[in-house]
């Protein structure tokens, strides 16, 4: 019994609601009657107007387990069994190491967006590419029509055929690994490995846009996690509450509750995080030139001694 789906059927205020649950790990309530159902059941329940909710309290993160991705040496796994520090393909068409996971949960049951015809599964908030100007936008954005930027195999990028149709499906799992480009090819598909808190490609404050796109300031903010992660990377994913990364946790309920918040409070509160975002991407800008620059300076100091020897070792000419 403990590895079937069941469900909860109770109330939440006048809506009706239907909650996910599993025997052995969640408490049902004694309020309601426990009904095992499927997932067509699941479908025509939404669309009678009853809800559903799942356990995990921060659904924004995820891929479903089933997605697959390339890794180095040309194989393709499904999401499920990767783990920190494989390389995967992303959308630098280069290999990256698998730094971290901001989600990582074999068990929850959670429900994703299906674009076809690629097939991938992203949860609503969970950012993918699109059109020709590879812009990134949460998958709920996404539009019948859009197109989806395909990678294949040995890193061709292309234009998939338009979305053809946009479906809500149940999967067990969810899974968000972190690369330090912030991108990834998910399906062929290349998506971010962020979320966006709000449903619009850059922060909005009250209806007017800051021109800060989410891919630049969630892969900004987490640059000194992937910093820390290059040091002294784990062997499993640090995960403490409901399989999310536990650093992650603070944050992203600060954002939730930021962006719900009146004109002045979200303008306030946007200055002192910018500036931050700023600060570290200046940091990495410093740290890159400073590698650069050593980097040239070892060459041309290694250029420069083994010219010094050559002409040591070349024989004298006498006239």
């Amino acid at each position: 019994r403990s590895s079937q789906n069941f469900y909860h059927f109770g109330t939440c205020g006048s809506l009706p609601i239907l909650t996910a649950s599993l025997m052995n790990g969640c408490s049902v309530p004694n309020d309601g009657t426990v009904l095992e159902i499927t997932p067509l059941d699941l479908a025509v329940l939404e669309d009678l107007g009853y809800p559903l909710t799942t356990p995990d309290p921060h659904p924004m993160l995820c891929f479903s387990g089933r997605q697959k991705v390339r890794v180095k040496g040309g194989a393709v796994v499904r999401m499920n069994d990767l783990h920190i520090g494989d390389e995967v393909l992303t959308g630098n068409n280069d290999y990256e190491p698998i730094y971290a996971f901001g989600h990582h949960d074999r068990t929850i049951l959670a429900t994703y967006l299906r674009f076809e015809p690629s097939g991938l599964e992203l949860t609503a908030h969970h950012m993918v590419f699109v059109n020709a100007n590879h812009r990134a936008i949460p998958a709920i954005s996404v539009k019948i029509g859009d197109q989806l930027v395909v990678v294949m195999k040995y890193g061709n990028t292309s234009m998939q055929p338009a979305v053809t149709s946009i479906q809500k499906v149940l999967r067990r799992g969810a899974f968000a690994p972190f690369t330090r480009s912030g991108t990834l090819i998910v399906s062929n598909v290349q998506v971010s490995t962020f979320v966006a808190f709000q449903a619009s490609e850059t922060l909005t404050i009250r209806g007017v846009s800051t021109g800060l796109t989410y891919q630049w300031l969630a892969r900004t903010a987490l640059l000194p996690l992937s910093w820390r992660a290059s040091t002294t990377r784990p062997d499993t994913p640090i995960i403490e509450n409901q399989g999310i990364l536990s650093c992650l946790v603070p944050p992203m309920e600060f954002a939730i509750w930021w962006v719900d918040q009146n004109y002045v409070v979200m303008a306030l509160v946007a200055i002192p995080v910018i500036l931050l975002c700023a600060i570290i991407a200046t940091v990495e800008l410093l740290l890159r030139n400073v590698v650069l620059a050593a980097t040239g300076l070892i060459i041309i100091v290694g250029t420069y001694h083994s010219s010094i020897r050559t002409n040591a070792l070349r024989p004298a000419k006498y006239p």
